[in-house]
């Protein structure tokens, strides 16, 4: 499978979650991690927001997952397309072949 440089598809200043997305997509090990990481990561910044909503107990806790997982999933579609379209447009620069780094 070809890699493609995170450059390509990830908008410069993103946070490090974009980066794991692109890692994913691209088949790095352990990117999978560094996602899930960043899910839960990202829901410790919701649940305030939640809790100031009046969301209380297990309901905030899933609510806040939910909501940064449902913010991943979106990177997921919008960075596989991004990709995609790199590599259907031949991106040279950025695409590289397995085994570059």
């Amino acid at each position: 499978m070809p890699i493609v440089c995170p450059q390509a598809f990830v908008e410069p200043g993103s946070p490090p979650t974009s980066y794991a997305v692109a890692g994913v997509l691209n088949g790095e090990p352990g990117a999978w991690g560094r996602v899930a990481w960043g899910v839960l990561e990202r829901s410790v910044f919701i649940a305030p927001g939640l809790y100031l909503a009046g969301v209380r107990g297990k309901t905030l806790a899933t609510g806040s997952l939910l909501a940064s997982a449902s913010i991943t999933t979106w990177l997921f579609a919008l960075y596989g397309i991004r990709r995609r379209e790199a590599l259907r447009t031949g991106q040279r620069s950025r695409v590289l072949s397995p085994g570059a780094g």
